[in-house]
């Protein structure tokens, strides 16, 4: 049964909750003490930690007064803001500079031809493809002064030209940095009339001015060496000078300059190729090490022990290797562990003609201009020794694809493709049995009932999804097949078409270099081009040749166009000469009613193992690989020595994965192939950077696929686009182009398609194919980095630097550069010690001990007006901490051999109230009379050298007063062992203790309470029962009393 209880006894009237309670509190008092020991406690420990927040912010700025960085901070100002800002950092270079602003970067813009209108026109009725790609799949380039004569460069100066009028003009060359810039500021001078124009590895001159009164004249001015250095001194009687090559290799030539940029392809840690000579003697050499011609040169006399000496061939293009055991066929290049570096240094072969010379071909092209070698991705041309070439047609057999090599077949089906407008229907594709290209374009024709369709783009094969749906286009290897990996037609995204990769049918045998032009007015020229080693020799030879057609690059820069000029009423037919394929491989071949021709583009390689990762854009970061058997891997790029293409392959490659990388077969990328034999979807993701984007294989790809990396990016126009929407489908690409209509005002066809690039710079510039569209698109704005001319107030003796960005970096050590405008005149760059940074970090010193010493006084302190006692007063801790900060900064150091040996000496001192005190005149005047002296004041640190290594032990034999203090301090703010972390957990045990003290006496007191609340109880109880008893007996007396009546 329950228990009813109350404050107030219902029988006794006794107010016993009020008992109770007093009874407890009487009880309570040793908690309450106790508790408020606690609070005195746990008020001394917020001093405590409040004074050691101060031992911090002392100790961070002892810190910071003996760190390296206050002695070495840097002030940077420019003479000039509107021209460059600057910003140094710790450490930079200090001293006075002087600059030229030439040119700020450009970003290219490029323009389309007019259109009628921007909205209703459809341009592309049948549809098309746009072919982005990057600038250097250009076939011309800019060719750098610093480049010529071997990598000497050329001393500008200023040129003395005479016409042959007799007329003199002295010419300003002191500003040109490409060659194009010497010859525009040539056709510029006033005052003589002459043309100059680039001719193969020199400069032409010729004279303009109708008249032979005097000799064409060249000439240096006073002791400068201009025109000697660009090979023109000298004079002509025919009106025509032609200079001497000065576009030459030479021993300062760097090797990664060689092939238009794409170096040697060298294997890294291992041998490269092997020299044989005739008199029996076989070395190998390893080239992995060279970064000049000079330093390939050495390798070779040293490996061969002079047994072969190399020199530069007679027209300074490449090299000569001669066997000095004696001449014969003995003498041989070969290459060795796939190493490419004798062909790429065009030494691969032997010495067929027993002379006892090896001469090399041509290792860098013409001013301006690029090798034939690098078309075709590389392959080169048949006709000067590239690799074998078919023409992909409906007639090449599937077993001639890849060199004969053919595509792998299994039982059943082969090919699976999946339609964008039915996710759920598969249309197997099995290759056996057929056995043309054409075969297999029926096939998929029959299979998919014409939507999907096959056409020949070149030398690969195009699917296109003809459905207009809006799901996912598949195309993957059916089974077991590994047929779509190998023709590089596997694809899983919302697109409408795929191509494969070059399918390099088997060669036929075609070396012939004639090409056949029969132009409009019915005249056949057989133009032989067997001398033409770079692209403007094929330029150069057809034009010359009088076929009556006009060769130049097209519109993207990227193949050749030819134009007919002879003005016939017939068709312009250019065709292989016998026994070539040279028109075919140019891209040439064919009937042309409108009498021009545009090529296309012709795949110049521009990556290869050999391309340096900062000139391609590509950050050096990490990203991860799943491959299709579900393996998993990190591919690292960030521990220092990932410099190349070739580096990225390597690292790759060593993953364990069932991935291949390579360079893709157009030179303009990679390509990561798929060994595995898992169903498993790759995957590739960044891990904290933009690796995997940068090198374009960032994403998700069905197993099986082959994830081409090309910076070649197409954009399909669809036979609805107007010039408004292709704009938009461009920018919305992000391939690093946006487009706009723009509206030109003139009449008739105003709307043009305006392209700029997201990137200034030349690493932003891009080529575009526009696939026969008719675009006929214009640059109206070059790429452009910018050009800085570096020392001096004349720009003749200045060093030329080039910068991708306005913002130029490390040119000066720790110094940023910010360019805003160019300038005619140089612009002083100052860069000076900061004694604001020392000045400022001794000032937070003495405010931070200032501070300490505040917080130390406030509570330990006596107030005795109000008898108020501070709540450390007293403390021995506080007490050893002021004493030993106190000692710190007062003392002498004696092993301190400069001028000065304590805090005092330069103006730091304990003043009035025991605060420190900053003189700032005597500082200032310290650190202008011995600076180095100040820093070791604060910084010195000298260790006790081992005798037996020479090597600093960890044993201190002196150190300045600022590392006494720093070391002191971090002694007392020692997390575990400081003074006042000590003082703080001592607190924390003593106030631990006293909560259990206190749960001792809460159970205590508990108890009573519950005891007394019983007892009480037990008194109503017992009261209660009594009162029973009474009226029991009071009743029974009266029971008796009225029985007695």
């Amino acid at each position: 049964m329950g228990q009813i209880t109350s404050s107030t006894g219902l029988i006794s009237g006794l107010d016993t909750e009020s008992i109770i309670n007093q009874l407890i509190a009487i009880e309570s008092r040793p908690k309450t003490q106790i508790e408020q020991r606690n609070s005195v406690l746990t008020a001394q420990q917020t001093a405590y930690q409040t004074v050691n927040a101060q031992l911090l912010s002392l100790r961070n700025a002892a810190s910071r007064i003996v760190s390296d960085d206050v002695y070495d901070a840097t002030q940077s100002s420019s003479s000039n803001e509107a021209v460059a800002t600057v910003s140094s950092s710790v450490g930079a270079a200090v001293g006075n500079y002087s600059l030229t602003v030439r040119q700020l970067v450009g970003s290219q813009q490029t323009i389309s031809r007019g259109f009628a209108d921007n909205d209703a026109t459809f341009i592309a009725p049948e549809g098309g493809v746009l072919t982005f790609n990057r600038g250097e799949a250009r076939l011309d380039r800019e060719t750098s002064l610093a480049e010529l004569n071997g990598g000497a460069g050329i001393e500008r100066g200023f040129v003395r030209i005479t016409d042959r009028s007799g007329s003199t003009a002295v010419v300003d060359l002191t500003s040109v940095v490409t060659v194009n810039d010497v010859v525009d500021e040539l056709n510029r001078a006033t005052g003589v009339n002459i043309l100059a124009e680039i001719d193969g590895d020199s400069l032409k001159i010729t004279d303009a001015s109708g008249q032979a009164a005097n000799d064409l004249i060249i000439q240096d001015v006073g002791s400068g060496a201009t025109a000697t250095s660009l090979g023109l001194v000298g004079s002509s009687n025919t009106g025509e000078l032609t200079g001497t090559a000065i576009n030459t290799v030479g021993k300062d030539t760097y090797v990664s300059s060689l092939n238009d940029g794409n170096g040697i392809r060298s294997v890294s840690g291992v041998d490269d190729l092997n020299i044989t000579t005739n008199g029996g003697g076989s070395f190998d050499i390893n080239l992995s090490n060279a970064l000049t011609l000079e330093d390939v040169i050495d390798t070779i006399e040293t490996a061969t022990g002079g047994d072969v000496t190399a020199t530069f061939n007679t027209d300074g293009t490449g090299l000569t290797l001669t066997d000095n055991t004696g001449n014969g066929p003995g003498f041989a290049v070969t290459g060795l562990n796939d190493s490419k570096a004798a062909l790429d240094l065009g030494i691969l072969g032997s010495d067929d003609n027993s002379d006892g010379d090896i001469v090399g071909n041509r290792v860098i092209s013409s001013i301006n201009s690029k090798l034939l070698g690098a078309l075709r991705g590389g392959r080169g041309l048949l006709a000067f020794g590239g690799d074998p070439f078919a023409p992909l047609d409906t007639t090449t057999n599937l077993a001639d694809l890849f060199q004969g090599t053919g595509v792998t077949t299994v039982a059943g089906n082969d090919i699976d493709i999946t339609l964008r407008d039915d996710a759920d229907t598969t249309f197997g594709i099995d290759l056996d049995g057929l056995t043309t290209v054409q075969d297999f374009i029926d096939a998929v024709d029959t299979a998919t009932s014409g939507n999907a369709t096959v056409t020949i783009d070149g030398q690969s094969l195009v699917i296109t999804d003809n459905t207009g749906g809006s799901g996912n286009f598949i195309v993957a290897n059916a089974g077991n097949s590994s047929a779509v990996s190998e023709l590089g037609l596997g694809v899983n995204a919302g697109v409408t078409s795929v191509s494969s990769r070059d399918l390099d049918p088997a060669g036929v045998s075609g070396t012939g270099a004639v090409i056949d032009i029969t132009n409009s007015a019915g005249s056949l020229t057989s133009v032989d081009l067997s001398g033409a080693q770079s692209i403007d020799d094929i330029l150069d030879i057809i034009n010359a040749a009088g076929a009556g057609v006009r060769a130049e690059l097209n519109n993207a820069g990227t193949g050749f166009k030819l134009t007919d000029t002879a003005g016939g009423l017939g068709d312009l037919t250019i065709a292989d000469g016998t026994g070539g394929v040279l028109a075919t491989q140019l891209g040439l071949t064919g009937v042309y009613e409108d009498g021009e021709v545009d090529a296309g583009p012709l795949g110049f390689q521009y990556v290869n193992e050999g391309s340096r990762l900062d000139n391609l854009g590509i950050t050096r970061g990490r990203f991860t690989i799943r491959d299709s058997d579900g393996r998993t891997a990190t591919v690292d790029l960030t521990q220092g020595n990932e410099q190349t293409i070739g580096d990225v392959i390597t690292e790759i490659n060593s993953r364990g994965l069932a991935i291949v990388a390579r360079v893709n077969d157009s030179g303009d990328g990679l390509i990561l192939e798929d060994t595995g034999s898992g169903a498993v979807g790759i995957s590739i993701a960044e891990d904290g950077s933009t690796t995997a984007a940068d090198l374009g294989i960032l994403g998700e790809y069905a197993a099986g696929a082959n994830i081409d990396g090309s910076f070649r990016q197409t954009i399909t126009v669809d036979s609805t686009d107007t010039l408004q929407s292709l704009a938009l489908k461009i920018t919305n690409a992000k391939i690093g182009v946006s487009a706009t209509v723009i509206n030109d005002g003139s009449p008739g066809a105003p709307y043009r398609l305006s392209l700029s690039s997201d990137k200034a710079g030349t690493g932003g510039a891009f080529t575009l194919d526009d696939g026969g569209l008719g675009l006929d698109v214009n640059n109206v704005a070059s790429a452009q980095d910018a050009v800085v001319f570096y020392g001096g107030d004349d720009p003749a003796s200045a060093l030329v630097v080039t910068s991708r960005s306005n913002t130029v970096d490390n040119l000066i050590d720790g110094v940023s550069i910010s360019l805003l405008a160019t300038s005619d005149d140089p612009i002083q760059i100052t860069i000076s010690d900061d004694p604001a940074a020392i000045t400022s970090a001794a000032e937070a010193f003495v405010s931070s001990f200032n501070g300490l010493v505040d917080s130390i006084n406030e509570f330990d302190s006596y107030n005795a007006e109000t008898e108020e006692r501070g709540l450390l007063l007293g403390d021995s801790a506080l007490s050893r901490l002021r004493t030993s900060i106190y000692n710190a900064v007062i003392g002498a150091n004696g092993g301190l051999t400069g001028q000065f040996n304590s805090l005092a000496q330069v103006g730091i001192r304990v003043g009035s109230g025991a605060r420190l005190q900053l003189d700032n005149e005597r500082f200032q005047a310290a650190l202008a009379s011995d600076p180095d002296g100040v820093r070791d004041l604060f910084t010195f640190q000298q260790f006790e050298v081992d005798p037996v290594t020479g090597e600093d032990t960890d044993v201190v034999v002196a150190q300045g007063v600022g590392v006494e203090i720093d070391q002191l301090l971090e002694r007392l703010t020692d997390s575990t062992d400081g003074i006042l972390e000590r003082q703080v957990q001592i607190l924390q045990d003593q106030i631990e203790l006293n909560n259990r003290r206190i749960e001792q006496v809460d159970q205590t007191i508990a108890a009573k309470q519950e005891r007394l609340q019983r007892e009480f109880n037990n008194l109503e109880f017992t009261l209660a029962g009594l009162q029973d008893q009474q009226a029991a007996l009071a009743g029974l007396s009266a029971q008796q009393a009225q029985a007695q009546q």
